[in-house]
């Protein structure tokens, strides 16, 4: 399957979400009054109602809105990050699904006399993973810029020998903002705000995600956030095609802590040295990391003796 014909049909998918929206609207057009249910309990009685009109605007603009950068993010960007493009669509999917969900359970019924159980919202979200992924699969995979990997190495291993770098970043800024945060968040909910609970967690995410932790050996690359060791991220060194020591700009990789970008995928908790290795059969990894030329050495050393050791 060519990229065009990739991009097309995750386009396609993207784009019909909202066209499934409005083809259920006009179907039951003549079959829903001026007032329609559109919350319900979990034992499937309305609790919740609203104009037909409001809530068929509402619907259908969002998801035209989201399907639009969709398929805008397919066609413009040179690479689009899979994980982004499927979380877009099965959003679009799952906003779609509830419409069509809240309009068919109102077709030929008062509002009052409307069902709709909980086993159509488990339907709903499964579809819009279902359709999420699709279009994670059909997209094409980024292409690296970094050459393959193939070069001399700085130094070689013996075929038995153990060899093992560690490397770490962290952030005091990050730190330093995070615990601010967090505190602030504490006084604002003693103060009697329940969102000083939202700003206190924001801030202990900070906190959590200001430093890494990065492990070179034989089985790959293992990278990870904070005390407790996740999130993580492992690349076999079989699944290594390429690795360079880069200055990481966090602008570029999407921003600061875990990223899922146009470029690929990035562990950043500050601006400066880190590894880019090109991942065969994935986007680019970046993680920022403290000298990491000697993680490039080990990498380029293990990977020249894998390749020595390999059957002819």
């Amino acid at each position: 399957m060519t990229v065009t014909m990739r991009r097309t049909g995750a386009a396609a998918l993207m784009a019909l979400a909202p066209v499934a929206f409005f083809a259920t609207r006009a179907i039951t057009r003549g079959d829903i009054g001026p007032r329609i249910a559109t919350h319900f309990r979990l034992g499937g009685e309305p609790d919740g109602y609203s104009s037909t009109s409001g809530f068929v605007l509402g619907i259908g603009v969002a998801c035209v809105l989201l399907a639009t950068a969709g398929v805008a993010a397919i066609w413009f960007s040179r690479t689009v990050a899979r994980p982004f493009a499927g979380a877009l669509a099965g959003g679009t999917w799952v906003l779609s699904g509830v419409g069509i969900s809240v309009l068919l359970a109102g077709r030929g019924v008062a509002p009052a006399d409307a069902r709709s159980g909980w086993g159509v919202s488990v339907a709903t979200l499964v579809a819009g993973v279902a359709f999420g992924y699709a279009v994670a699969w059909l997209l094409p995979p980024a292409v690296s810029t970094l050459t393959p990997a193939g070069a001399e190495p700085a130094y070689h291993l013996a075929p038995r020998e153990r060899a093992s770098w560690f490397g770490s970043a962290r952030s005091k800024a990050i730190l330093a903002i995070g615990l601010v945060v967090a505190v602030a968040g504490v006084v604002i909910f003693v103060l009697g705000h329940v969102a000083g609970a939202f700003v206190c967690l924001v801030g202990l995410i900070a906190v959590w995600l200001h430093s890494l932790e990065v492990r070179v050996d034989a089985d790959g690359v293992t990278a990870h956030f904070g005390p407790v060791a996740w999130p993580r991220v492992r690349v076999p060194l079989a699944g290594i095609a390429a690795v360079e020591a880069q200055e990481i700009e966090p602008t570029k990789w999407g921003g600061w802590g875990y990223r899922l970008g146009r470029r690929g995928t990035a562990l950043v908790v500050r601006r400066g040295p880190g590894l880019v290795i090109a991942r065969t059969g994935a986007a680019d990894l970046a993680i920022t990391v403290d000298d990491p030329q000697g993680a490039v050495d080990l990498i380029n050393a293990l990977l020249a003796r894998e390749s020595t050791e390999q059957p002819s």
